[in-house]
């Protein structure tokens, strides 16, 4: 299974690099071009109690750019007041139908998803 993360942030980039490291294969999605190009080059970085450091790598690509892969699972990692704006980028990524599993903290996020006929199912967390 694919995964995208749509959101390049600290929790997105924490999910990214949990599935990663467990053997996911994860796309992010960023806002921004420079971002997606530096995750690509660099991985995430991930530091763990014990202190050790751990590289994660992923594919990393901009949400506005033309999907060259698809996922079947879509989770979205941004501001609650930003998940109607992000899903109009980052819903092309996903197959038809897909799962997409929103992580926001606030209300609406399930009438965010609802005009997508892409999304099949869909995960809220809180």
């Amino acid at each position: 299974m694919t995964v995208c993360v749509l959101g390049a942030g600290a929790l997105g980039r924490l999910v990214a690099a949990r599935l990663a490291l467990a053997g996911t294969d994860v796309m992010v999605l960023a806002r921004r071009a420079e971002q997606a190009e530096i995750l690509a080059l660099e991985g995430i970085a991930l530091e763990e109690r014990d202190g050790a450091r751990r590289i994660a790598r992923v594919a990393a690509f901009p949400a506005r750019a033309t999907p060259t892969r698809q996922c079947e699972l879509l989770i979205v990692c941004v501001k609650a007041f930003d998940v109607a704006r992000a899903l109009e980028d980052g819903v092309s990524w996903l197959v038809a139908p897909g799962a997409a599993l929103v992580i926001a903290n606030g209300l609406g996020n399930a009438e965010a998803l609802g005009p997508y006929e892409r999304i099949g199912a869909t995960l809220l967390g809180v």
